[in-house]
């Protein structure tokens, strides 16, 4: 479809179908992939730190696979340049400082509402393990849905907030600890990083400001998961 040429239904309809059968073909796969996988990995790893590193975030199965079929269903099937999946279509209006300056603000909002809701979970302990794992593995996050999914979306609907909405729903699916209104609240925390995404034409910047929240929040609510994967 050339650039900015209004959707039609069948285009909308069509893409919208691939990503689903894509991510459904996603969790197939997983179902096979991650029981044989990970278990190696992990016991070659060891459950330390540095385990916790490698396994959960560098070498998770889970991540790869997303990547790879999202990639070739990106790059291949719908035929999205790099430019479309890392640079998105067009130029940005967005300064560096203003991008900054939204990154900073919504991480700052978002992580304190969360610290406040949860704030009977809240026991700070840092493990640098999860903390470095999550430059790696939202790194991932952003490439497969920001990236790939909200690509394909963007250039074959040419409808931005359907397609941030649509990606955001399937994030927060991925995401199943949230249940409830808590996957609602899920929802809204993580539409600003599509949302950022198509106004910068830039995926570092969801990156960075993934990384700001998961630094944030993360030494205060998960050492209970930590402990349970070192002990």
């Amino acid at each position: 479809m050339p650039k900015n040429e209004k959707s039609s239904l069948p285009d909308i309809v069509g893409v919208t179908s691939a990503v689903v059968v894509l991510d459904l073909l996603v969790r197939k796969i997983n179902e096979f992939v991650v029981p044989v996988v990970d278990p190696h990995v992990q016991r070659l790893a060891g459950r330390t730190e540095l385990g916790l590193f490698v396994s959960e975030h560098s070498l998770g199965a889970w991540h790869w696979v997303m990547l790879l079929v999202f990639g070739v269903g990106a790059l291949l099937l719908y035929r999205c340049s790099l430019r479309e999946v890392f640079l998105l279509p067009g130029e940005s209006s967005w300064t560096i400082r203003k991008s900054l300056l939204f990154v900073g603000v919504v991480a700052a909002v978002e992580s304190a509402m969360i610290l406040y809701l949860w704030r009977d979970k809240v026991n700070f302990e840092w493990h640098w393990g999860i903390q470095a794992g999550n430059l790696i593995s939202n790194g991932y996050e952003e490439l497969a849905f920001r990236g790939f999914m909200f690509g394909m979306l963007l250039k074959w609907t040419q409808r931005p907030w359907y397609s941030m909405f649509v990606v955001t729903a399937i994030f927060m699916w991925h995401h199943g600890q949230y249940t409830g209104w808590e996957s609602i609240g899920f929802f809204f925390f993580a539409f600003p990083f599509a949302f950022l995404t198509w106004k910068t034409r830039w995926l570092l910047w969801p990156y960075l400001l993934h990384v700001a929240l998961d630094w944030a929040v993360d030494p205060l609510i998960v050492p209970g998961y930590v402990r349970s994967f070192l002990g």
